[in-house]
């Protein structure tokens, strides 16, 4: 979306919250968290709605991920703007006159929507991002691939997620392959601990893709160990929507509803579907 329109829908409060309504109808996930059912009218106080079959009353974000964080539908429309720019929280926080905690915890929550978009980006949510269990091997002679493989030690393994293309494979230092193999698939070192100086990572994208990546990840100074993965998934996203709006795409991502497996028992909430499974190259 280009600044001009994006101008328009942001002109008023009333304006975005019509705009996120809309882009929630279209991907079905303006229903009522209760019983699902798509009709529902605005009660009398005008930010609520109610249920046309059964009765219940709910917000426009009630069980989505834009109702994470308690943000106007303005404030929202713009960090996701600025998100897409690929501002950092500090710039974002400086342009919007939000505090930085309520900023950061806005853009993790971009991460975690996008993350849920895909069946590998849920896995990574629900697990918390160790899945050390996957066996990793290394070949026992790497100028000779006739050698055959060797597992690779768990006590050595510092993360380990599945991807769209292959897994994220984080190392101790102590590693020095130069691949190892996970699922069939070769996996190349991407960094040698310069840019996580705890550990060796190996990726199995594309070399002009991992240098995408890298070259994004230079602008965020620290990290978590335990987050990587969720940056990961944001270029993956990126990649996979150059080519469209990725504005739209962002806003679609938090519309959806946040799937059963991340809420607390009992709440009933609809999972994603059509969630793409690769890596455009």
């Amino acid at each position: 979306m280009d600044v001009f329109h994006f101008e328009e829908i942001v002109k008023s409060e009333r304006l975005s919250r019509r705009h996120i309504d809309h882009i929630g109808r279209l991907t079905g996930e303006s229903s009522c968290p209760k019983c699902g059912s798509p009709k529902s009218r605005k009660t009398e106080e005008g930010h609520q709605r109610k249920c046309s079959e059964c009765g219940y009353k709910y917000r426009l974000y009630s069980g989505r991920w834009f109702g994470e964080v308690n943000l106007p539908a303005r404030t929202w429309l713009w960090i996701v703007k600025l998100f897409e720019m690929e501002l950092t929280s500090t710039r974002i926080a400086e342009e919007t006159e939000v505090i930085y905690p309520t900023v950061l915890k806005a853009t993790a929550t971009i991460r975690k929507a996008i993350a849920a978009s895909t069946d590998h980006g849920l896995e990574i949510l629900m697990n918390g991002g160790r899945n050390r269990k996957i066996p990793v091997f290394h070949y026992a002679d790497e100028a000779n691939e006739q050698a055959g493989l060797i597992p690779l030690p768990e006590k050595h393994i510092h993360l380990l997620e599945r991807l769209g293309c292959g897994h994220l494979i984080c190392t101790d230092k102590s590693i020095t392959y130069n691949s190892l193999e996970c699922g069939g698939v070769t996996h190349h070192v991407v960094d040698s601990g310069k840019g996580f100086p705890h550990f060796r990572t190996y990726l199995a994208y594309p070399k002009g893709v991992w240098a995408r990546i890298k070259e994004q990840l230079r602008k965020y100074h620290s990290v978590k160990d335990k987050n990587l993965p969720l940056y990961i998934l944001e270029m993956e996203f990126r990649i996979n929507n150059r080519d469209s709006g990725l504005f739209e795409k962002l806003v679609e991502s938090l519309c959806r509803s946040i799937p059963r497996e991340l809420r607390p028992s009992g709440t009933n909430t609809s999972a994603p579907t059509g969630r793409p499974t690769t890596v455009r190259a």
